[in-house]
């Protein structure tokens, strides 16, 4: 709104006075519908309306842009619709009639009643009160069709944030719009974490352009709420709408737009994060209210860079973790105390060691040394801690600090889904099955679309012995996307176990095809074949892993899995220990896996077992 004129909102640019719509009628013309079509259209079209957000009734407005563009879209469906009928409830909040003050003529029809034993002056008094109970239920009337707070459902709230609708003329823009929705998912994260899940990102973004309506979004995730938006940025300067949607009942219970420059897009997170708390009546902390009233301006070209970082190294693979670390840096150099950019940096270490595309002795310490220098800028961030979890057992093999950790980043955001899966696998592998998998499942809950969360939970029945479940779980994974490797590769996990080798084999060559780069899938492929007495064929990968590591990192371990299929212990526990010396992530795994049975009750086994800092005697069942 202009400062000027506070029921006036801020011209933007690209848009002039006329191309404003101000009023139901003047849209429903512009459309050549009725008026109460239009409204419906709003509801349950998605009908770009803007509101003002002040007391006055009547006060919605549109840009014939953008309603250009929703019904061209839209068009050859809506076309074929009739006018709405009128129904029960058609009525618009916004433009209910003004109530005439004082309401002379009630007064006096209500006081002139006869009453029998009144005086004249108790007649007066009585129709007064009369008059003033009528005026105050016909203004309660009034109030209740007003925009206002919902009444949220009791329990545990849950919303989702659609992916943002890049409006910009730029396609190159859908990093920003898909940046912004990742940040607002952790800004609303940290509203009241007791009170209100957020589905993660992974999930949110499949809902990317979707037409499914709100019911249909609320039955699949389970959740109560919806924000939705817009963002279209001009160079510097950036707008973006919100609204919110109440699931029970598809309606708009809240709608705002904002136009800033590109520096201040935090304060339009904050400003959207603290609308939706007070929507839905969350009870903030003084901390969470202080940090909402006073976000930061940021450095444009860091911001930036981040987003790039994140968007890179989510692909997992060693090219994207290796362009999202060149981000990360970038954002870094450009503002050296964006928080943000060094947990980014922090996270994509972690997996570049774990996944043994860079030595572990040489990556793990610098993801601790950015992820420390993360939360020395900003303590409140629960990426770091989570990343802290993952290499204090994966290359310190400190469990009890990856523990304190772990429940450090949890308590700062509960509804972060990768820090539960994360938490989820090591309480498993540290023979904490049970918990584990409660962890695994809340993680599901939170993103339940993840293919990375569906096979850890795969992963987490496993260890726990229960194969068959963990075959049930993978075909799940796999059901979500047929072309992801890990899928594949618990499915081949448990088969083995099973002992249907030819099927395991089979899902492990599958593995590889989708991800012909995976060399812990081809190590356990060379495993596999030893099992099944295919010595020659495990041997070809052996010989194939040497030759690679003559020019890359290749992680001992993977040499010992090949050795552990053929049942040679000794060579496998001799590549076990170079592990353990190159601090090598994988051997986290040694002691609850079901494939160390063999060499169990070898002193040079157990030995290595208490290396890790674990107690070797009973891994849980």
């Amino acid at each position: 709104m202009s400062p000027e004129n506070p029921e006036q909102p801020v011209p933007v640019a690209g848009e002039s006075p006329a191309d404003r719509l101000d009023s139901w009628k003047e849209v429903a013309a512009y459309l050549k519908r009725e008026v109460r079509t239009v409204q419906r259209w709003e509801k349950k079209e998605g009908l770009p309306i803007h509101r003002l957000q002040h007391d006055k009734l009547g006060s919605i407005y549109a840009y014939k842009s953008e309603l250009d563009a929703w019904w061209n879209e839209r068009r050859p469906r809506l076309e074929a619709q009739p006018e709405a009928p009128a129904e029960a409830g058609d009525l618009e909040p916004y433009e209910v009639p003004a109530i005439p003050a004082p309401l002379p003529e009630v007064t006096t029809r209500v006081s002139s009643l006869p009453r029998p034993g009144f005086t004249s002056a108790s007649r007066a008094a009585a129709g007064l009160v009369a008059a003033t109970l009528l005026i105050l239920v016909i203004y309660s009337i009034r109030e209740s069709f007003k925009p206002g707070k919902a009444t949220p459902p009791p329990g545990k709230l849950m919303l989702v944030v659609l992916p943002f609708e890049n409006l910009s003329n730029d396609p190159e823009q859908d990093h920003f719009s898909d940046g912004l929705t990742g940040e607002m998912i952790t800004q609303i994260s940290g509203l009241e974490p007791e009170r209100l899940g957020v589905i993660a990102r992974t999930t949110a973004m499949l809902y990317r352009k979707t037409q499914k309506t709100a019911e249909e979004i609320g039955r699949e995730l389970g959740v109560d709420y919806i924000l939705e938006g817009t963002v279209q940025r001009e160079e510097d300067q950036v707008r973006v709408n919100g609204q919110l949607i109440q699931v029970s009942d598809q309606t708009h219970i809240w709608a705002q737009g904002y136009d800033r420059e590109l520096r201040g897009i935090l304060a339009v997170q904050s400003e959207l994060a603290q609308a939706i708390a007070d929507q839905i009546r969350l009870k903030l902390t003084e901390q969470t209210r202080a940090r909402l009233a006073n976000p930061p301006e940021i450095n444009v070209e860091a911001y930036e860079a981040y987003l790039w970082g994140r968007q890179n190294s989510n692909l997992r693979t060693p090219d994207g973790l290796a362009r999202g670390i060149a981000y990360f840096q970038k954002a870094i150099d450009k503002d050296p105390k964006y928080a943000p950019a060094y947990a980014g940096l922090s996270d994509a270490l972690n997996l570049m060691a774990f996944y043994s595309f860079l030595p572990p002795k040489d990556t793990y310490p610098k993801a601790r040394a950015a992820a420390e220098q993360a939360l020395s800028l900003d303590a409140t961030l629960a990426e770091p801690y989570a990343a802290l979890g993952n290499l204090s057992y994966e290359y310190e093999y400190n469990w009890e600090k990856a523990d304190k950790s772990f429940r450090r980043a949890l308590e700062l955001n509960p509804s972060y889904a990768a820090g539960r899966q994360w938490y989820g696998a090591f309480l498993t592998l540290w023979g904490k099955v049970r918990e584990g998998r409660e962890q695994s499942l809340l993680a599901r809950k939170l993103d339940p679309l993840s293919i990375a969360i569906a096979t850890d939970v795969s992963l987490t029945y496993y260890y726990a012995r229960d194969f068959d479940r963990a075959a049930e779980e993978a075909r799940k994974a796999i059901a979500l996307d047929p072309n992801y490797s890990l899928g594949h590769f618990w499915l081949a996990r448990a088969l083995l176990q099973k002992g249907d080798r030819t099927a395991a084999i089979a899902a492990f060559k599958k593995a590889l095809q989708v991800q012909p780069g995976n060399l812990l899938a081809k190590a356990l492929l060379a495993h596999a074949y030893g099992v099944a007495g295919q010595r020659a064929e495990a041997e070809a990968i052996l010989r194939e892993l040497q030759e690679f590591s003559r020019s890359r990192y290749l992680s001992p371990a993977y040499v010992s899995l090949v050795y552990l299929g053929l049942g040679d212990y000794e060579k496998a526990l001799d590549w076990g220990e170079r592990a353990w010396d190159e601090r090598a992530g994988l051997l986290t795994r040694l002691n609850m896996d079901p494939i160390s049975d063999g060499m169990r009750n070898r002193p040079r086994f157990k030995n290595l077992i208490k290396k890790l800092g674990i107690t070797p005697e009973s891994p849980a069942r």
